[in-house]
């Protein structure tokens, strides 16, 4: 029974992991929303007087998901709109 649990915990920690190839569906012009639905919600929120960061802590693989190994990703949201995404050094 003990193991049952551990391979339930582990299932849901391995599908409730982002990962980074879901930012490759993310398109210039999406809204907010649409980001939203495709990685889920971010970690946190920044904003300035022209824009809105979504952040996300994304794997890069599923087993790098499974370890706890995540990256830095952001999307730049400007007029409700994707202005840019990607890794911190790929947003202005």
């Amino acid at each position: 029974m003990k193991k049952l649990a551990l391979l339930g915990v582990i299932a849901i920690l391995f599908l409730g992991c982002a990962t980074a190839p879901k930012v490759n569906k993310i398109q210039l012009g999406m809204s907010r929303a649409e980001v939203i639905a495709i990685l889920g919600d971010p970690i946190s929120i920044t904003a300035t007087q022209e824009a809105e960061y979504l952040n996300y802590r994304l794997s890069e693989t599923r087993t790098n998901a499974m370890m706890g190994l995540s990256t830095p990703y952001y999307v730049k949201i400007v007029g409700g709109k994707v202005e840019a995404y990607g890794r911190s050094e790929d947003i202005d």
